[in-house]
């Protein structure tokens, strides 16, 4: 899902925002009784550590370029001072 058109759109130390380009991923990321919600809040918390939310809004014009080594979740980290260990990708 979070490679369908999804782009981190802000970070701070309470709130992730995920921003989907399209309506039916959107949908589809928070359509489904939230357990993909659930399955992104526990991804974020075992990433970060607990203590931040997840959000996710419908963002037609989200910038969705990748980084070169890593997701979205890494570059998040990157931007709140944390650091890669291993450049095993």
């Amino acid at each position: 899902m979070l490679n369908s058109e999804c782009g981190i759109i802000d970070v701070s130390d309470r709130e992730i925002v995920f921003g989907f380009r399209r309506d039916i991923h959107f949908g589809r990321m928070v359509g489904d009784g939230g357990e993909n919600m659930r399955v992104l809040q526990q991804a974020v918390d075992d990433v970060l550590g607990a203590g931040r939310t997840v959000r996710c809004v419908l963002e037609p014009n989200v910038e969705t370029s990748r980084p070169s080594r890593g997701g979205h979740l890494v570059r998040a980290a990157e931007e709140l001072g944390g650091r890669v260990l291993s450049s095993d990708s």
